[in-house]
């Protein structure tokens, strides 16, 4: 415990370095691709080359993000039964979760299923990115671990007394 305490600050000192480090990297990099993937060829100082990936995904992008409103609406207008019931604690009233219409919901469900293979891909996908991003940010921080739970004692700037 003592020789522990005695590597926390100098741990500690270099996990901030480390962090403002990383954090000042990623914003250089992200504004680099940022100006130079859209806004000069907005500018017409780049080949339109470059926007040809985003001109490519954005239909993609559009349509996943206007059917999953869809599937939201739907199951909110036609799907659910217009129930309500009182929470005995908090007193206010909800929606209940009953079905109306069991075909639908399965003839819905049945055709969606490839496209919400296709969303829990991106979600994952984003949920990787989103824990590097947040990684990278919270890396100076001792206070918290960057590992998940169970694994915090391979941290050595987290120590936990």
């Amino acid at each position: 415990m003592l020789s522990e305490s005695m590597k926390y600050s100098g741990i500690q000192i270099a996990y901030f370095l480390w962090g403002y480090y990383m954090l000042q990297l990623m914003l250089f990099l992200v504004a680099m691709v940022t100006s130079y993937f859209l806004v000069l060829p907005l500018l017409g100082l780049v080949s339109s080359l470059y926007l040809q990936p985003l001109w490519t995904l954005l239909p993609t992008v559009v349509l996943s993000l206007l059917l999953n409103y869809v599937q939201i609406i739907v199951s909110r207008k036609a799907l659910l039964q217009d129930h309500r019931y009182k929470h005995r604690r908090r007193g206010e009233s909800a929606k209940a979760l009953a079905l109306n219409n069991r075909r639908v919901y399965h003839n819905f469900s049945y055709f969606l299923f490839f496209f919400n293979i296709l969303l829990g891909f991106y979600s994952c996908l984003l949920r990787i990115a989103k824990s590097i991003l947040l990684g990278l940010v919270f890396l100076a921080r001792i206070d918290r671990s960057g590992l998940m739970q169970g694994y915090q004692h391979w941290d050595f700037g987290n120590v936990i007394i």
